[in-house]
């Protein structure tokens, strides 16, 4: 089952400095659970507070184990972007969350350039979203850069996510 084409068409130069995450989730009780709206973290005070200006809502300090230590529960649900790049590939994760094996779907990334390990092995869609629940087949992983549509200044943001309706090209897939 092969990426979306939108894949391997959407500029691929990701920063490794950013100013913000978005997210649509977060975890609740040990367990995560999906938001109705939009989740912004930081490391920057001002940058808290401008989203929660731009997007409603209150800075407030979070538990993490990153330098992200402020989070905005904001008010929307969606947010306007202006994208910067998008890579997506599906990844075998294994112990100390490290790449196992990589692919498109249709080809690993290995030297060798060898047949999707998971396609070979499950029947259908289905077949693979169990493996992959499972941890014995590849799981999705979208990674977006992007800045703010309404403050493009305030820096690059990234947003990352495991959603098969992302990975197959459902701009609302990012969701699941």
């Amino acid at each position: 089952m092969a990426l979306h084409a939108i894949f391997a068409e959407a500029p691929r130069a990701f920063a490794d400095d950013f100013t913000f995450r978005v997210r649509t989730g977060m975890v609740a009780n040990g367990r995560p659970m999906a938001l109705e709206n939009i989740r912004f973290t930081t490391g920057d005070k001002s940058v808290a507070d401008a989203v929660a200006g731009l997007y409603g809502g209150t800075p407030g300090e979070w538990e993490t184990k990153t330098e992200e230590v402020f989070e905005v529960l904001t008010t929307v649900p969606s947010i306007s972007i202006i994208l910067e790049s998008v890579s997506s590939e599906y990844v075998l994760w294994g112990r100390g969350n490290q790449p196992i094996r990589t692919c498109d779907g249709l080809t690993q990334t290995d030297d060798k350039k060898s047949p999707c390990a998971c396609a070979a092995q499950v029947a259908d869609l289905g077949e693979w979203k169990a493996a992959a629940k499972q941890g014995t087949a590849c799981q999705p992983t979208v990674k977006l850069t992007m800045r703010l549509a309404d403050d493009p200044e305030l820096g690059l943001g990234r947003f990352q996510s495991s959603s098969w309706g992302l990975a197959m090209g459902d701009p609302a897939g990012g969701a699941e």
